[in-house]
This record gives structure tokens, sequence and C-alpha cells, in this order.
């Protein structure tokens, strides 16, 4: 299944239930209250379930799976008041045995899908590649910014050039001397090409899988 087909389902589904759940309600076949103590926890609790099964579980979405669950146990006080904060060391220890896994499976994902060529989680971070050459690569931005700047790079012919962004921005600065063709998944975000796309250049194609998010290439 790929990964646009599996983001119409998931998104289908929830969408569905929330409509059979405010049916259900308007003609008193069940009374199932969607704005319970912090329903808004759920923002941050399913992308981040939608990207570990898509992209593989990583730093950012994991974190963001385990803080969404936490300010919604802290809302709904499932342990008593404040005893979900209680959480943060075991969550720290958790954190680095993902991390440890998460490792392993981007090994498999670069075998298949190229090098990772940069990764930001909850800070900003610049790749430049002034005077060197790009060959492509796998880029990750969540929770954070990214700024990948091609703008005097060497660029020929590029392996497969994809960026993952979940809650969060990435920009690529480009030369003027490319063609590039932007494509990608969007769930609640957006993907943006700033380039002239008639202008006959060096093709340069990015693939974004963007939720919560933005992803924008601009022309230098």
């Amino acid at each position: 299944m790929s990964r646009k087909t599996f983001a119409s389902i998931f998104w289908g589904v929830l969408i569905i239930a929330l409509g059979v759940i405010l049916g259900g309600n308007a003609v008193n076949l069940w009374d199932i209250n969607v704005f319970f103590p912090g329903w808004w926890t759920l923002f941050i609790i399913l992308p981040c379930l939608y990207w570990i099964f898509t992209s593989g579980p990583d730093f950012g979405n994991v974190a963001g799976l385990i803080i969404g669950v936490v300010l919604l146990l802290d809302n709904t006080e499932t342990f008593g008041p404040y005893i979900s904060w209680k959480l943060l060391l075991p969550i720290v220890i958790i954190l680095i045995g993902v991390s440890i896994i998460a490792s392993a499976v981007r090994s498999a994902n670069e075998k298949k899908n190229g090098v990772c060529e940069g990764k930001t989680s909850f800070a900003e971070q610049k790749y430049n590649y002034d005077g060197k050459p790009f060959e492509g690569g796998v880029f990750k931005c969540s929770f954070g910014e990214m700024k990948l700047d091609l703008s005097n790079a060497i660029i020929n012919q590029t392996k497969p050039f994809r960026i993952h962004c979940s809650f969060g921005s990435v920009k690529v600065f480009v030369p003027n001397n490319v063609s590039v063709e932007l494509k990608g998944d969007v769930s609640f975000g957006d993907i943006k090409n700033e380039c002239d796309t008639a202008k006959v250049g060096i093709p340069l194609c990015i693939e974004a899988d963007c939720s919560f998010g933005e992803v924008k290439v601009i022309e230098n």
C-alpha cells in the first residue's frame, strides 16, 4: 500500500468515526463527548502515529507521541493531578531505547530510499552545500525548522531527494540553473514550489511528505 493511499484511509476513517459519533449523539443512540478534557492533544498524538506507521519511528515522532499522551493523561487526571509529569524520567529512558531501535530502522530505510543526509528534531538546523556536490538523499524535520541551502551547490544528476516534515518547516534554496519538480503527500500542511516551473535547466525532483508543517522551495 502506498503512503498516499494509507494517508487517505487513515484520515478518512477518523473523519467517518467522528461523523458516526456526532450522528449517534444527535439521535440519542449514545452520548459521547468529543470535547473531553485534553481532546486537543489528539492533534499531537494522531499525526505522530501516522508518521510512525508511514515513515518509521524516529526521535521526533516518538517524542511527540509520548508528550501528547502525557498531556492527555495530565488533562484527564488518569493517575491523579500532576502524577503524569512524574513519568518524565521513565519517558527519557524510553526515548533512549527508541532512538536505538530507530537507528536500526533508519539503516534499513537508507538502503531502500537513499542516505539520510540531514535530520532535525526540536531544533533549528541549516545545511549549506556551498561549492559542494549535492547528490540527493533523505532529509527529516520533526518539531523544528530546517534550511537546506543548495544555491551554490554543484548539482549535476541527483539521486532520490526526499523530505519528511512533521510539525515543522523546511526551506530549500536552489540555484537558478535547475528545473524543480516538487511533488508529495500533504496532511494538514503545505508544500510550495516558488521556482519558475517553465524554465529549462538541470532537473531536480523533490518528493515531500508533509504533515502539520510546510515545505517550501525557493529560487535564489
